[in-house]
């Protein structure tokens, strides 16, 4: 079945998703998106979600209901730091599921993962609307936002690689992000460190 572009078709489509992550995924992929197309996407949803969370994150500073940290970034640096770690993320997608034994692609990588920030821009403009009326209850989609977003990776990155447990690509999305972690300290360790003595 095609997939439509409508909003009504976009948040169906985003339910069943949530439903069924692994044929969601198969949708996206059967849309067989160039690299620049693909990129392109994933360059809207960066940008929305972005601006959504320095929004949400001044917002709740504001009002007492969140931390202070993330809104000192102006939006241009949260949209900035969105989308690097967004192509950060497509990229070991792509890559780290091929060594092991995967056979995913870096547009097929980049499309799920601007259908899954998609998806977690829902959650993040619902988390905007409740600001104004239940703050704690914001605070608590927050976090289910982050963990429909592991979910949602898990799944995409299964099917993707044609791995056939969802569960083990967790756990390896979160070694992978530890060693990424790890390489970014030691890498500002080594540039930012001797321009500060």
């Amino acid at each position: 079945m095609m997939m439509q572009f409508d909003f009504a078709s976009l948040w169906a489509q985003a339910l069943a998703t949530v439903q069924d992550p692994r044929a969601g995924a198969r949708r996206i992929l059967a849309l067989d998106l160039p690299l620049n197309t693909a990129a392109l996407a994933l360059v809207i949803v960066a940008l929305l979600t972005g601006l959504v969370a320095a929004m949400v994150s001044i917002m709740a500073a504001r009002m007492g209901a969140g931390d202070v940290m993330g809104a000192q970034f102006s939006p241009l640096q949260w949209v900035g730091m969105q989308t690097f770690g967004l192509f950060l993320a497509a990229g070991a997608m792509a890559y780290v599921g091929r060594w092991f034994g995967g056979y995913g692609t870096l547009p097929q990588a980049i499309s799920l993962l601007a259908w899954a920030e998609f998806i977690i821009l829902i959650v993040q403009i619902v988390q905007v609307m409740l600001l104004f009326i239940l703050p704690p209850l914001s605070a608590l989609l927050a976090v289910v936002g982050l963990g429909l977003t592991f979910y949602l990776v898990s799944h995409f990155i299964a099917e993707m690689h044609g791995f056939p447990s969802a569960i083990k690509v967790f756990f390896g999305i979160l070694a992978t992000g530890f060693a990424l972690i790890m390489a970014l300290a030691v890498l500002a360790a080594l540039f930012i460190g001797p321009m500060g003595v």
